[in-house]
């Protein structure tokens, strides 16, 4: 009977134990990954663009029940006050006490009724994130801020005449000389996020560029392509596929850096990617 009273102590003991060791305790004990169940899988995202630990803006895949209707509401409320359910290691640089009152699309032009509250956000950084957030949504090309009924064009330190997606973020200097640099914005697509990466280099070839920054100059010579005002055909000396991210990487970043709309990128072997193919982001 003693015995058995002992081991009934020790089992106690012993289920105390295992429940108040925390879960990456078990990872690194055992080496597998111990799935939460409280945790929602969603099949739906939205792209909202945020601070993560590094001080850089990025554009994060924010799972979502459904893509609701107003698409605009839904990113704002991302942005604001649902921020606090974004990942360890991400914040929203817009106040999260921020109310949009209302808004308005005229001429491409989106303009935000925003109360006071949007004065505390921080500075370039959430005007980044409106611009990278809400610009090419339903056309968008622009954004415009109303707070006390005046449009604002200065957040906390830093000025601006026009809310865009000309905003270059995430600077990276390669010139030492920066107002004889060539500045160049490529879109890096990684897992689970969107990197914009404004480059001051003094490369004068700024297609040529772009693939070899998405590539990590790997193609070995200098590309081959053709560019007019609204199309571009780029011709790589390669035999493998292109992974989804170097696609997505390049597309975007073309048509962000020169304004085009037809893209074909062809291999030794075959295409690669022409604007109708479907990008996975």
């Amino acid at each position: 009977m003693k015995k058995k009273i002992i081991v009934i102590l020790l089992l106690i003991v012993l289920t105390v134990v295992l429940v108040s060791i925390p879960k990456e305790t078990y990872q690194k004990l055992f080496g597998n990954k111990i799935d939460n169940p409280d945790e929602v899988i969603y099949e739906e995202h939205q792209i909202i663009y945020v601070i993560n630990k590094d001080q850089k803006l990025v554009g994060l895949k924010v799972g979502v029940e459904k893509i609701e209707e107003d698409e605009i509401v839904q990113k704002w409320d991302l942005l604001t006050k649902n921020a606090n359910s974004l990942p360890d290691g991400y914040v929203s640089p817009i106040d999260n006490k921020t109310t949009l009152i209302d808004y308005q699309i005229n001429n491409l032009i989106l303009t935000f009724n925003l109360s006071e509250d949007f004065l505390n956000s921080n500075g370039k950084f959430a005007i980044a994130s409106l611009a990278w957030t809400f610009c090419e949504d339903d056309g968008i090309k622009e954004i415009v801020v109303v707070v006390n009924d005046s449009i604002i064009t200065k957040l906390n330190d830093y000025s601006f005449n026009r809310i865009n997606k000309e905003i270059s973020v995430n600077y990276q200097f390669e010139n030492m000389f920066v107002y004889d640099s060539v500045v160049t914005t490529i879109i890096h697509y990684y897992d689970d996020y969107i990197m914009p990466v404004t480059y001051f280099h003094s490369s004068t070839d700024e297609c040529s560029y772009i693939i070899d920054k998405v590539l990590l100059e790997n193609i070995g010579n200098e590309v081959d392509y053709t560019l007019e005002e609204t199309s571009v055909v780029v011709n790589l000396d390669i035999t493998e596929l292109l992974s989804q991210k170097e696609l997505n990487s390049i597309v975007e970043s073309l048509k962000y850096n020169f304004g085009v709309s037809s893209i074909v990128i062809n291999g030794t072997e075959s295409v690669l990617y022409t604007t109708e193919s479907v990008d996975q982001t």
